[in-house]
């Protein structure tokens, strides 16, 4: 912990250093699979996943290290409450850095379930513009109840396909370069080897090269 970092803040460090070196290994331009897509499901409550579960999901974002954010908001829509479904993905739809946002929709195996918030939802989710599309939770109940043939009928009458994402056919780098120090003589030339470095968005070297320079005063 060389900067001091608080446990918790060297927690959430950790969790998003993690995180960039699964993104650049697996889809970095020498990765296993460079177009495949990289999503997580976080706590639904902003606040909550960053302080508890040391979730900074926003900065995963940020730093191009996570293709889309999945919230698990699983609260009905409330004006009034803090924690509602609508509160919950405005407060994530602040924070895409072009990214997608897919919030979680519906209830595991509640009493109380009703089909309609879940079609409520879906449309409040739409409403959204940094909203690309939504995930439905649980599978498993929706089946058992038979609920899927009303999708067909509801909210999903239309066949779409799956929204692009430019940013995994295009290799995003940037180069570095830096030079060893040399002291240049008065009266000759000297030389000094330059170092050039290619890193992937994610900060991991990809390439490198080091060529001798020769410097010349005039």
């Amino acid at each position: 912990n060389p900067q001091n970092l608080s446990w918790a803040d060297w927690q959430r460090r950790q969790i998003t250093e993690m995180l960039k070196k699964i993104y650049r290994r697996v889809t970095g331009p020498s990765g296993i699979k460079p177009n495949l897509k990289i999503t997580a499901s976080v706590f639904g409550r902003p606040s909550v996943g960053y302080s508890s579960y040391y979730q900074d999901s926003k900065e995963w974002l940020k730093q191009g290290i996570m293709d889309a954010s999945c919230p698990m908001i699983y609260w009905p829509i409330d004006h009034n409450l803090e924690w509602s479904f609508d509160y919950m993905l405005n407060d994530f739809a602040q924070a895409t850095y072009n990214r997608h946002l897919y919030p979680i929709v519906g209830r595991s195996q509640e009493a109380n379930f009703i089909l309609t918030n879940i079609f409520n939802e879906i449309n409040y989710a739409r409403s959204v513009p940094t909203t690309q599309g939504y995930c439905i939770f649980t599978y498993t109940f929706l089946k058992n109840n038979n609920y899927w043939a009303n999708f067909q009928t509801a909210p999903n009458q239309t066949p779409a396909k799956p929204p692009a994402m430019p940013w995994k056919s295009i290799i995003p780098s940037y180069i570095i370069v830096t030079a060893t120090p040399t002291i240049l003589p008065a009266d000759g030339n000297s030389q000094a080897t330059v170092r050039a470095e290619i890193k992937d968005i994610a900060g991991y070297t990809v390439t490198s090269a080091s060529l001798p320079v020769t410097f010349s005063l005039s």
